[in-house]
């Protein structure tokens, strides 16, 4: 149902919002004890976007490679099933 409270027809979709999707955390404030950052095939060492995944209790975690203290953002697993179709098509 969208927000108007009408059935939303297949090609629609509900946009959740951004505290729905994504929270920001201090890197010190993730567990990180058993995690293994995997980083995608496709990077490579020049490349300036890459990104490195790892799985903790009830988050997935996404750093940047090239700055592994940094940021880290945290998405929940259903969030980040929801993504990853996407952004293998794109």
């Amino acid at each position: 149902m969208g927000p108007s409270g009408r059935r939303l027809s297949a090609h629609e979709s509900r946009r959740p919002s951004s505290r729905e999707c994504l929270e920001r955390h201090d890197p010190q404030a993730l567990p990180e004890a058993n995690s293994v950052w995997m980083k995608s095939s496709y990077s490579t060492d020049e490349g300036p976007d890459c990104v490195e995944v790892a799985t903790a209790p009830a988050h997935i975690l996404v750093r940047d490679s090239k700055n592994p203290t940094g940021p880290r953002l945290a998405v929940t697993p259903a969030t980040w099933a929801t993504f990853l179709p996407y952004a293998c098509a794109h």
